[in-house]
């Protein structure tokens, strides 16, 4: 044992400790590891071990999404800034793990996900999870049976994009041509190690790309007619490997969703802002109204030189726009991953009565045609799936990480509420890393009675308990044997399985485990001085702590949560939204519910009332029921919510003559010279 061993060694090695299960039948590699828990980083090193330097650079690799390029080069400036003798190791010329011996080229797992699409993929009908689900998928394997009869042949997406690698300077641009592989599961196909770059065009290559592309296209003319031998690394065999392209993904004209979603969110806010420059309500707009003699109440009031646009519905004051600032800024929401196609029919009927309702407020000139756009997106979802699957976000994302070099933000924030397994939550920023606390013997005696409570095997002993209870004492009333029970079924339970089994085991003591500061929804029963209810109640509250009571055998999750007192911390607003205030805290002796009560939701501060936070529930959990190694990015659902997008108000249909508003200022808009509103001449001006 190193008597000098960093500050950092014994945290380290109670991290490898604490995964030891892991490495059941090779003693060795633990062995390995623990001696790198123990080892300086170099001779002298006070604070760092080797696999501790080497955990804090994976941190901050995955946290700031640094390329494994990247990463790599790291590591050798990092070496060799070291003393000499350093334990950095770094393996860029290496073809196999020094350490396993696997290839860094084949990777079985890879080789086996390519067939997720056939072998493991959760087929409902009319629900959309991936591209798989989608007719233009079904088209393809129509078409060429020949084709989809091979699992691993290849589905891909092609994506084409500029991008300015001087920031700025318009004449270092390049256009990476982009490769996406659709045969991977959902959590996997999206993320930047899977995204291939597959041509890099120097300039903007205007009307002539087609003849930059020209090689590429040779290639997969090839690989769909004829193919070329590959060796799968999981079935360990050569086969005859083919592709074909699903869709290209581009923004010529900004026809892609996520620029239609940035244009029409830009003329948005432009206008209700009155952005200069932005807004789609300006002077020339009202002309319009005076031409085809529409709204009367909006013309232009003339002052002189100067004009005073009138109030709109779509106007709003300083304070509105402060608010609206603030709630947009400070606005996090969930992306769900999963569509019924039903919910996309009253979606589309229900866009379209938007957009009626939006020309009331709004004037023609607002109405171009990205607006119009919006109709044909579901349509779009419906014949190839969920959209994420072919928006530019991903492709800018890896552009700007993988060719500029800017690391991305993380800026997720979500939470989690009752009856869904959420055993990983992981679903915003990260968290930070594990630490062993000692707890009161107290709190942990609540934590091991609550776990017991919702355990199914621990049914029947609670059931035999209370009637030794009833029968101890038979003249206490039920909510004193109810807290009896609560102080001594844990040590009963004990002595009643060691009785049962002949043997005595020991129980760990709580450790504490990763503050998320996330939010979670739960239930509880309350237990008074008289009388016992068992009502079955929403609870809202904030996630504190996440511990893990070790019991041999099994582990098992529990969150501790500061839960908002349900009289007065809870209520319903006027348009049905949960309202809660996070401060007004309540049932302070209950903290805790096993992860697999918790669901997940979000708080958004109420705008009218800066003590109150709206509720918002996320998509329930979908692929966690059959997969384990799944990104909580892509594995929500989206049903109906009308929290999150609530029906078109049958109010708003009827109401007439609110286009305009009397109770806040117009715009004034200085002009050249007199302007003149009379309608044979304002169409002139307009044009």
């Amino acid at each position: 044992m190193n008597t000098e061993m960093p500050a950092d060694a014994a945290e380290t090695v109670e991290m490898v400790e604490a995964v030891v299960e892991n490495f059941m039948g090779n003693h060795e590699k633990f062995r390995e590891l623990i001696e790198d828990a123990e080892k300086p980083l170099y001779k002298g090193c006070p604070n760092y071990t080797k696999l501790s330097a080497i955990i804090q650079l994976l941190n901050l690799k995955s946290k700031y999404g640094v390329s494994d390029k990247c990463y790599t080069k790291l590591l050798v400036l990092i070496k060799n800034m070291l003393p000499e003798g350093n334990e950095i190791n770094e393996y860029t010329d290496m073809a196999a793990c020094p350490t396993c011996g696997k290839s860094r080229w084949k990777s079985k797992t890879t080789a086996k996900d390519l067939t997720w699409h056939a072998t493991d993929r959760k087929v409902d009908i009319g629900v959309l999870r991936h591209p798989a689900d989608s007719p233009a998928w079904a088209s393809i394997e129509d078409k060429y049976p020949d084709f989809a009869s091979e699992p691993r042949n290849l589905r891909l997406g092609i994506s084409a994009d500029g991008v300015d690698v001087n920031r700025g300077n318009m004449n270092h641009n390049v256009w990476p041509i982009l490769t996406v592989i659709y045969n991977l599961p959902p959590w996997l196909c999206m993320k930047i190690k899977f995204i291939i770059l597959s041509l890099l065009i120097s300039g903007t290559p205007g009307n002539d790309i087609d003849v930059f592309l020209a090689p590429l296209i040779d290639d997969l003319q090839l690989l769909f007619d004829i193919g070329v031998e590959t060796y799968d690394a999981y079935a360990q065999e050569q086969f005859n490997l083919r592709a074909v392209v699903l869709w290209t993904i581009n923004d010529y004209h900004a026809l892609d969703f996520m620029h239609v979603e940035k244009n029409v969110g830009k003329s948005l806010t432009g206008t209700v802002l009155n952005v200069p420059g932005k807004t789609k309500d300006g002077y020339k707009a009202r002309l319009d109204l005076v031409h085809y003699g529409l709204k009367p109440e909006l013309h232009p009031k003339i002052e002189g030189n100067n004009a005073t646009l009138p109030a709109a519905g779509c106007t709003l004051t300083k304070e509105e726009k402060d608010k609206l600032c603030e709630t947009l800024y400070n606005l996090r929401v969930p992306q769900g991953k999963e569509i019924k196609l039903d919910e996309l029919d009253k979606l589309q009927e229900e866009l379209c009565v938007t957009l009626c309702l939006l020309e009331k407020h709004f004037p023609p000139s607002f109405f171009d045609v990205m607006i119009h756009l919006t109709v044909h997106l579901t349509r779009e979802v419906k014949l190839c799936g969920p959209i994420f699957f072919r928006w530019m976000y991903p492709f800018e994302r890896f552009m700007k990480m993988d060719i500029v070099g800017i690391p991305p933000e993380n800026n997720n924030i979500c939470g989690i509420q009752k009856g869904v397994d959420s055993s990983s939550i992981m679903d915003g920023t990260p968290l930070s890393t594990a630490k062993s606390v000692e707890v009161s013997a107290e709190l942990f005696s609540k934590a091991h009675f609550f776990v017991l409570q919702n355990t199914n095997e621990v049914l029947p002993y609670i059931k035999r308990h209370m009637e030794f209870l009833q029968h101890q004492h038979p003249t206490k009333r039920k909510a004193q044997l109810e807290q009896e029970h609560s102080n001594t079924f844990g040590h009963w339970l004990r002595k009643e399985v060691e009785r049962e089994l002949g043997v005595c085991r020991e129980t760990r003591e709580g450790k504490v485990y990763q503050n998320s500061g996330v939010s979670v929804v739960a239930t509880d029963t309350h237990i008074s001085k008289e009388v016992v209810t068992y009502a079955k109640n929403t609870y809202y509250g904030v996630l504190q702590e996440i511990w893990v009571l070790d019991y041999h055998f099994k582990q098992i999750p529990i969150f501790t949560c500061d839960w908002v007192g349900s009289r007065n911390g809870v209520k319903k607003d006027k348009l049905g939204y949960t309202l809660v205030e996070l401060k007004r805290l309540g049932h302070k002796g209950d903290p805790f519910i096993l992860a697999s009560q918790a669901q997940q939701l979000f708080y958004v501060t109420d705008p009218l009332d800066q003590k109150m936070s709206i509720v918002f529930n996320t998509p329930p959990k979908n692929y966690r029921d059959t997969y384990e190694d799944v990104h909580e990015e892509f594995s929500t659902v989206v049903p109906h919510n009308d929290n999150i997008l609530p029906r078109v108000d049958t109010i708003d249909l009827q109401k007439e003559n609110d286009y305009f508003r009397t109770d806040c200022h117009g715009i004034l808009i200085r002009t050249k010279e007199r302007p003149n509103l009379d309608p044979s001449v304002t169409w002139r001006i307009r044009k």
